[in-house]
């Protein structure tokens, strides 16, 4: 079995070995695919993919001050999947896809891996098997939501629109030359390397609070090749939830104005008190039990 890092025209090789959600973040340049394949045929066996986050003050596309988590400071890269072959399993592929991976990141002295699987008994499996690389575990909530614009519209929290002055577009902050600009709060958008994905960044949906200070809070949303929109980041200067939903009211707004009812929003949430967020806005939705890993290695002591 040979491994090696997936270039973007192999990719359409691996495509049914992972979620369309998860192959569409390999286009990221912070965003990596290993595969396994056998050495005669050249067929695929196997993918691993992770994402180089950078050193992240904290998880989640969080309100600022909510993060569950302390910052060790170190590069974190994060196991969004990995898919061995019905066929092939038991023959140390995942092994193998796992050594590749710590040698490709061998040349830090100093890292943090996070994964999150569901807590379920068909999981147990894979659990064990991150646990023999050293991955600790604890159990966390999950947010997943998956629905469309006609949906998030009608929502009575989000339904009832009035334009600000003080909240405008990306797209027109960066006219007036505010967007990004001497921006605080740009910190944890560079440590948690989120710049990949400015190019798909969808500027009349995105919006920004402006104050006497300047910005005073973002919330950025993409748009993914199949169409589908995912809130990347949202941050508040200040804790207050009105303008977290003014700005929630804006960018819904502006996206039914462009785009069909029936266009899909998804996003996950990790983190508790931005899970509050969550329960108000879909009292409906259930938070999903998970089991969350983490794995340091630390520097050697220097002599």
């Amino acid at each position: 079995m040979k491994y090696f890092e997936i270039k973007k025209e192999e990719l359409k090789y691996f495509a049914d070995m992972a979620p369309v959600d998860i192959m569409e973040k390999t286009v990221l340049k912070n965003v990596y695919a290993i595969g396994a394949a056998e050495e005669e045929s050249g067929l695929p066996a196997g993918i691993l993919i992770f994402s180089h986050d950078g050193a992240a003050p904290h998880s989640g596309g969080a309100v600022k001050g909510s993060s569950d988590e302390e910052s060790l400071g170190l590069p974190v890269f994060t196991h969004l999947w990995i898919y061995v072959l019905q066929d092939k399993r038991g023959d140390g592929i995942g092994t193998g896809l796992m050594h590749s991976f710590f040698d490709a990141v061998s040349s830090l002295r100093a890292y943090e891996a996070r994964l999150e699987i569901g807590a379920g008994m068909e999981n147990f499996p894979l659990k064990s098997f991150y646990e023999g690389f050293a991955f600790d575990f604890e159990d966390a909530v999950k947010y997943l939501v998956s629905t469309d614009l006609k949906h998030i519209s009608s929502l009575k929290q989000l339904s009832h629109y009035v334009p600000r002055d003080d909240i405008i577009s990306l797209e027109e902050a960066e006219k007036r030359g505010l967007a990004f600009a001497g921006l605080e709060s740009l910190q944890s958008l560079s440590q948690k390397n989120l710049f990949p994905y400015r190019r798909f960044l969808e500027k009349d949906v995105s919006c920004i609070m402006t104050g006497e200070k300047g910005i005073e809070g973002f919330f950025l949303v993409i748009r993914h090749i199949s169409g589908a929109f995912e809130p990347i980041e949202l941050w508040m200067g200040h804790s207050n939830g009105e303008h977290v939903l003014f700005m929630l009211r804006k960018a819904v707004h502006e996206a039914v104005k462009r785009y069909k009812a029936d266009t899909p929003l998804y996003y996950t949430c990790g983190s508790r008190r931005t899970g509050l967020l969550t329960d108000h806005l879909f009292p409906e939705l259930s938070p999903l039990s998970c089991w969350k890993g983490e794995l340091i290695v630390e520097a050697p002591p220097e002599r």
